[in-house]
């Protein structure tokens, strides 16, 4: 408060004065005309420091809440880094835990000894929000287990991580998060499946998050937001009839798959009607129609491909 009270020109003097991320501290508890006042002050250099040391999370509600002309200015002066996890996380619906959530985190390797993992915390862990509790991955960094930090810290200092992990804890089921595309092949997803059946151990099976992009983009669309497809238009009428149908069989030959093995007791979609879709804002902005429903909430080609076997795409 005493910060944004002075004028402009007091205010970069102090704000520069402060370490950076006691700055970027400050940043993320200002209300956000408070921040617009601020960053309007700043130069570009300051501001793209600002931005690489302030929270995943909380930039993400910074550039939520600043009008469209800032943020896309703020959005031009980020790191590839940076930008890939923004457009991630405001993907996610608003009020979503997906906006509030943060993609960093401390990774430990299972091979490793104690005194290995504290040594690579106390180099790493100061950008992380959350290390209390720790990821433990394999050399091919697949997830293992977790591991509370706690348990590191009253161990011996060469006990290796893999023996610090709990052991018949119960598993009940496997949860399919299927983020799709057109293109995907639906036996590939229904694979998926099967190999978990194939273990023999009973799991339930939950498909969740489910929806189908009209378009297919390459990997580079995902990672850097390069050489993704145009978009067909601001409107569900500028899509070809093609696409929906294409989209609907998909949709059909998975529900069918689903349907067919006992093991998949439920599947949800990541929201109900186009207009709500996270995917209108990732990988970048554009119309986009995964759902069942149309952005006027009236069923589409899709929903009728699922709901009734008869119905000819």
């Amino acid at each position: 408060d005493l910060l944004i009270d002075l004028d402009k020109p007091h205010q970069i003097l102090v704000y520069r004065a402060l370490p950076r991320q006691r700055a970027a501290d400050m940043f993320a508890y200002l209300e956000s005309d408070a921040q617009d006042s601020l960053l309007k002050a700043l130069t570009d250099a300051d501001t793209r420091a600002l931005l690489a040391d302030i929270s995943p999370d909380d930039r993400t509600e910074m550039l939520e809440e600043l009008p469209a002309t800032v943020t896309r200015r703020l959005m031009q002066l980020l790191s590839p880094k940076d930008l890939f996890e923004a457009r991630q996380l405001l993907g996610y619906p608003e009020e979503s835990v997906g906006r509030l959530m943060t993609p960093d985190y401390i990774r430990l390797r299972a091979e490793w000894t104690v005194e290995v993992a504290l040594a690579h915390i106390r180099k790493y862990g100061r950008d992380s929000e959350i290390f209390n509790i720790l990821y433990v991955t394999d050399a091919a960094g697949l997830l293992i287990d977790v591991v509370r930090l706690r348990r590191l810290i009253i161990a011996e200092p060469g006990t290796v991580i893999r023996d610090l992990l709990d052991r018949g804890v119960p598993i009940d089921g496997v949860g399919h998060q299927c983020h799709l595309q057109l293109g995907t092949s639906a036996d590939q997803v229904l694979a998926a499946i099967d190999e978990i059946d194939a273990l023999g151990a009973g799991l339930e099976q939950h498909v969740t998050e489910l929806d189908i992009s009209i378009y297919n983009d390459p990997g580079e669309c995902f990672s850097s937001g390069v050489n993704c497809q145009t978009g067909y238009g601001t409107a569900a009428r500028d899509v070809p009839d093609q696409v929906y149908q294409e989209q609907a069989q998909l949709y059909r030959d998975l529900f069918d798959g689903f349907k067919a093995r006992d093991s998949v007791t439920s599947v949800s979609l990541w929201g109900i009607r186009d207009s709500q879709s996270w995917l209108n804002n990732f990988p970048v902005s554009r119309s986009n129609y995964p759902l069942l429903f149309d952005p006027d909430g009236d069923p589409k080609t899709a929903f009728l491909a699922v709901s009734d076997p008869d119905y000819i795409i």
